[in-house]
């Protein structure tokens, strides 16, 4: 499983890992992204890589909808 942290502080994903169901997990790996790319969304490809998506949905939300292209970065 991955989580997508965003903005505020720093932008992170979490990639955890679970033996038992998902009644618990233990975290795998932490990847920090720069806040300004505001991470939304990560995938795990057939590839085995994680991809992340940086929507910088922060100039979205500021009124700039001018903004038409998206960072794709592996994190794996």
């Amino acid at each position: 499983m991955i989580v997508v942290e965003n903005g505020l502080d720093l932008g992170k994903t979490y990639t955890f890992s679970s033996n038992d169901k998902w009644a618990s997990a233990v975290k795998i790996s932490e990847t920090n992204i720069d806040k300004e790319d505001f991470p939304t969304m990560a995938a795990l490809a057939s590839d085995g890589n994680v991809y992340v998506i940086s929507s910088q949905l922060d100039k979205l939300l500021s009124g700039d909808k001018s903004h038409s292209t998206y960072a794709i970065q592996r994190i794996n």
